[in-house]
């Protein structure tokens, strides 16, 4: 059986319809994600979403954005990935990751990878333009339940 050890960062803006929870699209796949961090050996969960943040947003911590201290929830399933035979057990910390400061907006506005989605499309797994958010964290929202209630 595989293992995966990972990080997953929520990150949010808040508004008038509710939240909105910021995806972006990985090199060389063709659906979006939230972040996730697997982590390497000798890293924290959050050392491994920083990392992540850093690289797949372009964001730095302490300047555009903080990780929670801790995370929200620990979470351990097991499912076959789409498209997979063999089960992968599944070992996730999620993150709350707000963002704050000047320059993440102007950071993330010019990166044609990150959109904002709602909690909806993040659940059903498309997104409003047809578009596919990524089936295995979709799986691992809707069975966690991290999403319930935003």
């Amino acid at each position: 059986m595989q293992t995966m050890v990972a990080s997953i960062g929520m990150i949010r803006k808040l508004t008038d319809d509710g939240a909105l929870w910021l995806v972006h699209k990985p090199q060389n796949k063709s659906y979006y994600t939230l972040v996730v961090g697997e982590r390497l050996e000798g890293e924290s969960g959050r050392t491994s979403l920083e990392r992540e943040i850093n690289w797949a947003l372009k964001l730095e911590s302490n300047r555009d954005y903080i990780i929670s201290s801790v995370a929200r929830l620990n979470y351990d399933t097991e499912f076959a990935k789409q498209g997979e035979q063999e089960v992968t057990l599944f070992s996730i910390e999620f993150y709350i990751v707000e963002l704050y400061g000047k320059l993440w907006p102007t950071t993330l506005e010019t990166n044609i990878a990150c959109r904002w989605v709602t909690t909806e499309e993040l659940l059903e797994g498309t997104l409003a333009d047809g578009a596919i958010f990524d089936s295995t964290v979709r799986t691992l929202l809707n069975r966690a339940g991290v999403l319930v209630g935003c």
